[in-house]
């Protein structure tokens, strides 16, 4: 069954980005007509779509994230002399700026059920780098070896979180990262040598540690969609830094099918942690 959120009064179009338990949603709502441009973060409850506004001043936003509590985040232009975005925490009914690491912008992509909040923002030195927002303060999560810029995408119940950053020898490349316990790991270096996966993202984690994103494999065309499972389960609200960090994975393949009116083949596969004795492939390989 497919149901119409619709828009907010006035508007043309409307996009949904994430929902929580509950079944509350929350997106944006805009005009094509509009000229300036102006667009309206939603919260979507109670089959109501509810208008969360702007920071002071603003006439952009858009939600990006919202937990079981009903806290939701994302940016919004208003607050700022400069116009740049700011990452905002609506909760109780009021929209809270929250600020940047001393650049001009900031945007918040993930929020958990403790309230943890994570994004980007930007730094005195113009690049952007990941942040995790906890206890009334935003803490820049740093890059892998040396590199300019990070992103980080979400965050799980246990705290940790996924995104990608750039390397100081590779500024024009994506390497997909894990920070848990206080350290930022590459997911590439937890695969092992040879496995022929090159990951570049890494999109979104669950309560359990499984991580999703994109990678290519060897003669694909294309980027294909991974799955990467602790091999040791993670419980929620705990983490054990052993198994963070030093968890292996091997490459499956997984299954392929035709996108449906684009022509192009797409293949989500999955990471399935590396054992003392192997256990085969799902399925088998692909034909």
């Amino acid at each position: 069954m497919q149901i119409a959120l619709g828009t907010l009064p006035g508007d043309s179009r409307s996009s949904a980005e994430a929902i929580n338990a509950s079944g509350q949603i929350v997106g944006s709502s805009r005009s094509e007509t509009d000229n300036p441009y102006t667009s309206h973060a939603f919260l979507y409850s109670g089959g109501q779509m509810q208008n969360l506004g702007t920071l002071d001043g603003g006439s952009i936003s858009a939600a990006y994230d919202i937990n079981d509590s009903g806290q939701v985040v994302g940016s919004s232009n208003g607050g700022t002399s400069s116009g740049q975005e700011h990452a905002f925490l609506y909760s109780g009914g009021q929209m809270q700026d929250l600020g940047t690491l001393g650049g001009a912008f900031s945007r918040a992509s993930g929020i958990n059920d403790a309230g943890q909040v994570v994004g980007a923002a930007g730094t005195p030195t113009g690049n952007r780098r990941a942040f995790l927002y906890s206890g009334g303060q935003m803490k820049d999560l740093g890059t892998l070896d040396g590199g300019s810029s990070s992103v980080a995408n979400d965050i799980n119940n246990s705290g940790q979180v996924v995104g990608w950053s750039t390397k100081s020898n590779a500024e024009s490349n994506a390497y997909p990262f894990l920070y848990s316990d206080g350290q930022m790991h590459d997911l590439n270096s937890l695969i092992p040598a040879g496995s022929g996966w090159q990951l570049f993202s890494a999109e979104a984690i669950n309560s359990s540690g499984q991580i999703v994103g994109r990678g290519s494999l060897p003669g694909a065309s294309g980027q294909r969609a991974f799955i990467a499972t602790p091999d040791t389960p993670i419980k929620e609200d705990t983490i054990d830094p052993e198994i963070a960090i030093n968890t292996r994975y091997r490459a499956c393949p997984g299954i392929r099918h035709q996108a449906g009116g684009s022509g192009r083949r797409s293949e989500t596969s999955r990471l399935q942690p590396r054992s003392a004795a192997p256990q085969p492939c799902p399925g088998g390989p692909l034909a």
